[in-house]
């Protein structure tokens, strides 16, 4: 979904957003309806379906505003490979509560499957090469297996991770091509 130009859209879209994410925090996701979310947000049941097709489609809405996010222009030390790769991670652990109420719910593979497609994404468009490419795909899947664990992890550390992930994709892309 396109990011909205109308204010207006993008209050909605925002103000339903948190609404879900409260909720799914405080009861999880098997049991919320949309009407749970409307309520919760104080809008009508046919505003939330001028903009969304169910719950589902609501929660995965804002993957494309975390791609904007991923891909907006930043300052990078000399030598990083994958430039997405500690926003990626800030902006994950900063919402492992509701990782946690998603994993093995439902919503969690609705999620999985556009997360996954996202990082594929990123990492293509990084190295110029195509989202079905081997080395592209094994990258990508590295730095989805690095977050979860991550997010399993009391004390995970962005830098580090971000430090981890760094190391491995130069040393994969450095190894010979017959390797790779």
């Amino acid at each position: 979904m396109a990011r909205p130009a109308d204010r207006r859209v993008q209050r909605t879209h925002k103000t339903l957003r948190d609404a879900l994410v409260r909720l799914v925090i405080e009861r999880g996701w098997d049991e919320l309806s949309v009407k749970d979310i409307c309520d919760a947000a104080d809008v009508g049941r046919s505003t939330f379906y001028e903009h969304f097709a169910g719950k589902e489609d609501l929660l995965t809405s804002g993957f494309s505003d975390l791609g904007v996010h991923l891909r907006a222009p930043r300052s990078h030390p000399a030598g990083t490979v994958l430039r997405f790769v500690q926003p990626l991670f800030e902006h994950a652990l900063g919402s492992r509560p509701l990782f946690r109420a998603l994993v093995g719910k439902t919503s969690g593979h609705v999620v999985e499957r556009r997360f996954r497609s996202l990082v594929l994404a990123l990492v293509a468009e990084e190295l110029g090469r195509a989202e079905d490419d081997p080395l592209v795909r094994f990258l990508a899947g590295g730095v989805v297996e690095l977050l979860v664990s991550a997010l399993e992890l009391r004390d995970a550390r962005v830098d580090e991770l971000d430090a981890t992930a760094q190391r491995l994709a130069a040393r994969l892309l450095e190894a010979p091509p017959d390797i790779r």
